[in-house]
């Protein structure tokens, strides 16, 4: 029998012809009808929860909001570094190139009008909302890819928008897509930052590291239209 070394083991090779080690399964029949009953999945309304049309049309959960959130970030990247005119943008072209941009991500065609729907209500809040025109009409930088030392490790990062006032201080702002529905948006918005202070930590150490000039983080929220500061120092 010929045989190989796999790590620091030698395994044999079967010999084709040879059956011995097959076996034939054993069945055992039950000795009484048993009905199986399928599960009730978590987060999946059963059989006996009102019909379809009573159900919530679209939950923004998984991979829908997670594309929506994509093409969210390719146009707030476009429109800050001015390779698409927000003034001359109409809602035609808006529409035709985030279902172009879904179709190139996969999106599932039952999906693709609620993601587009959502990516649009996005950039209009966005271009509607003076603080939200202020990060992209202004000078810096839109994602930014940078490699830096974070806990005595190479890291990598991505800043979606980096935002140098007039007072020379650099924003390093991180969008977030989420939307809120009822309830304190206030407490919301602080519980987002406890939630993303580590990870714009990283992004203000690291980039603190190649500017000589005060950085500050905050995160925003295209479908909310709310800027919220989060102090990293």
């Amino acid at each position: 029998e010929a045989a190989f070394t796999a790590g620091s083991f030698a395994v044999a090779e079967p010999d084709a012809d040879d059956e011995s080690h097959l076996k034939q399964p054993v069945v055992r029949r039950l000795q009484t009808a048993v009905k199986l009953v399928p599960p009730t999945l978590p987060g999946l309304p059963s059989d006996n929860e009102g019909s379809t049309d009573e159900r919530v049309e679209f939950r923004w959960v998984g991979s829908a909001a997670r594309h929506a959130g994509t093409i969210t970030h390719r146009w707030l990247q476009r429109l800050a570094d001015h390779s698409i005119d927000a003034a001359a943008l109409t809602p035609a072209h808006r529409d035709s190139l985030s279902r172009h941009w879904g179709r190139q991500l996969g999106v599932p065609v039952g999906e693709l009008d609620a993601v587009c729907e959502r990516v649009a209500d996005a950039v209009d809040g966005v271009l509607a909302d003076q603080q939200g025109r202020w990060l992209l009409e202004g000078e810096g930088h839109a994602e930014l890819a940078l490699t830096g030392i974070w806990q005595g490790a190479a890291t990598p990062i991505v800043i979606d928008r980096v935002r140098i006032d007039d007072d020379g201080t650099h924003w390093v702002v991180d969008y977030k897509t989420s939307s809120h529905e009822g309830g304190d948006i206030n407490q919301f918005l602080d519980q987002e930052a406890d939630r993303y202070r580590e990870q714009l930590t990283r992004y203000r150490n690291i980039y603190s590291a190649l500017v000589d000039a005060p950085v500050k983080t905050a995160l925003y929220f295209p479908l909310l239209q709310r800027f919220r500061e989060v102090d990293c120092s």
